[in-house]
């Protein structure tokens, strides 16, 4: 171990390197396909319309979403170094990696709390599928200091049992009471299936998500075409296009504009600036073509969330069409986003062909298990960083899994209690507007402003073997202006709109001094550090290409021109053939 060079010392492992190009572009698609992308994106797309929606999400996509996901993956790919190292291109703002950081472990104890109760979901037998009568219609919610009365109107008993039995709205939170023993068992049993997909690194997760990929393409399918066998179905389709296009929701001066909800949803349910694509890109080889690896990113998050928007808009108008009541079924409900997809999709179940026990199975297991994937994505993130700061830690995987998986499960307990709840929405609000909008922003000034496009766009001219097009140069200065102004923007709405009771005050600026403080502490010691301007915003010396190419990279500077390089076939080997 003495005698071999610093460079072998921290290199990967095989068993944390993706080994085949098709995984490592499933393992991104999985990344951007999990609950984020089924839970959110459709409930903008059904109170909005699928035109307002189509138009805004384009715009957002083409001038700020390639642009920065093609960041987002880059500088881990040219580095090898996943959320935290890779900004080495910009130490001044590395106190957003450990932020981030931070903040994915919090983040991941929620998603893992979603997870178990869609698990919940897939064998819980719901209580009959019937309306309820007028005397059981109507629920006091938790009268407390730091809960408000929730007057709670129920019309089917799926509601009724969600909001009673499952999260148990009912509970004080003065008191915490304890956790719900059937949904701690469901995530005791998806910490497990993480654990076990990650216990021996990327291995067994790479043989794995093809193969789950595959099967919830395949089980969503199915129930796409038989939701339309169903009467009433039919008119989602017609009641998603009656909502004509608003061309002053583009305009981000004007009241009734959506760009900015789009925007904030957009980086949600991508997953951008989680730290899922650094690790992935760090996990993968040099020559990786980065801008189709962000463009199947991109397409295939905004075609799979349209898909969910008609699966859910079917759900919903089959259950309105059967019920013949009259009601305004809609997506939200007690102003949270997903609670309509178990309190209002499992009375359509009723009318589906055959046992609707078996096709609530086949709903909820394939959503869970798209879930499971980004979830097994998100421990794989978090362990790589560790590895990647102790690669000692290496020959200890296994009890590193074991001990991270344990603490989520233990944390996600206290989610499971009367604090979940609350604690849960207030997360994913400030993730949306604050948390990921501000690393984001923060990761555009450091590439692009600071680190310089240029020489950016240097890099990865280097790395593909190509210049970037026209498109891209644009796509870059017009995200280095778009994204501080929408984060900007984002910022100032929630914190001017926050109706937010004394508790989760407490909650919020908790979370926030955990996360954001980190920028401005190490820019303080960085300064101190080094003390010259040059050198304070300049890249680590540790900013570097893998060894094995520094001397392709030497060639390419001083003639500066690929025509004379050719790489592998397919690019997928990491070495540069001198062009005779």
């Amino acid at each position: 171990m003495k005698n071999k060079p610093k460079h072998e010392l921290n290199e990967r492992p095989s068993f944390m390197k993706w080994k085949s190009h098709t995984t490592y572009t499933i393992a991104i698609l999985s990344w951007t396909m999990g609950l984020t992308n089924i839970f959110y994106i459709p409930t903008l797309i059904l109170e909005n319309g699928i035109l307002d929606f189509f138009v805004s999400h384009i715009v957002v996509m083409v001038m700020v979403g390639l642009p920065v996901t093609v960041i987002d993956i880059a500088i881990s790919q040219y580095s090898s170094k996943s959320m935290v190292r890779c900004w080495d291109i910009c130490p001044f703002f590395r106190g957003a990696g450990y932020g981030k950081v931070i903040f994915i472990v919090l983040f991941q104890i929620y998603y893992n709390i979603l997870n178990s109760y869609v698990l919940f979901y897939c064998f819980v037998p719901i209580p009959t599928f019937q309306n309820l009568n007028k005397d059981e219609s109507r629920y006091l919610g938790g009268n407390n200091d730091d809960h408000s009365n929730k007057n709670l109107t129920f019309f089917w008993n799926t509601e009724k049992f969600w909001y009673t039995e499952v999260i148990q709205f009912d509970r004080r939170l003065k008191y915490l009471d304890y956790p719900n023993m059937k949904l701690a068992g469901c995530l005791f049993g998806h910490t497990i299936l993480v654990l076990l997909l990650n216990f021996r690194g990327i291995v067994f997760l790479e043989a794995v998500l093809p193969f789950l990929l595959g099967l919830t393409i395949i089980l969503f399918s199915t129930i796409l075409l038989v939701t339309n066998t169903v009467s009433g179905a039919w008119n989602a389709i017609a009641n998603l296009l009656s909502k004509g296009f608003n061309f002053n929701k583009l305009l981000l001066w004007r009241k009734e504009e959506i760009i900015t909800d789009v925007f904030k949803n957009y980086l949600f349910s991508m997953g951008i600036a989680f730290g899922g694509f650094s690790s992935i890109a760090a996990q993968g080889s040099f020559r990786k073509p980065v801008y189709r690896t962000a463009i199947w990113a991109n397409l295939v998050n905004f075609l799979t969330s349209i898909l969910y928007s008609f699966l859910f808009a079917n759900f919903l108008e089959i259950t309105r069409y059967q019920e013949k009541n009259n009601r305004e079924v809609q997506a939200n409900h007690n102003g949270i986003d997903f609670y309509y997809i178990f309190t209002k999709i499992p009375t359509a179940l009723k009318y589906f062909p055959g046992e609707p026990r078996f096709w609530q199975f086949v709903f909820y297991i394939a959503i869970y298990i798209r879930g499971l994937c980004a979830s097994a994505l998100m421990t794989s993130t978090f362990l790589g960083i560790i590895y990647e700061e102790r690669p000692k830690l290496y020959k200890h995987s296994r009890t590193c899994s074991l001990v991270f998986c344990g603490f989520l499960f233990l944390s996600g307990c206290f989610f499971h209690t009367n604090f979940g709840p609350i604690a849960g929405p207030l997360i994913v609000s400030i993730a949306k507007d604050i948390i990921l909008p501000t690393m984001v922003t923060l990761q555009v000034i450091s590439v692009l402003w600071i680190y310089g496009m240029l020489r950016f766009l240097e890099d990865l001219h280097f790395m593909l073997g190509f210049a970037p097009l026209v498109y891209w140069r644009v796509g870059f200065t017009l995200a280095a202006c778009m994204v501080p102004l929408l984060s900007t923007k984002l910022a100032i709405n929630y914190f001017a709109n926050a109706d937010l009771t004394s508790f989760e005050i407490v909650l919020e600026k908790f979370i926030l001094s955990f996360t954001l403080p980190w920028v401005p502490f190490m820019i303080l010691v960085r300064v101190i550090r080094k003390k010259k301007w040059k050198i304070i915003l300049g890249p680590s010396t540790d900013w570097k290409l893998p060894i094995n190419l520094e001397s392709s990279r030497m060639m390419f500077q001083e003639i500066h021109c690929t025509q004379e390089y050719l790489y592998e076939k397919h690019l997928i080997q990491d070495k540069i053939k001198k062009y005779e």
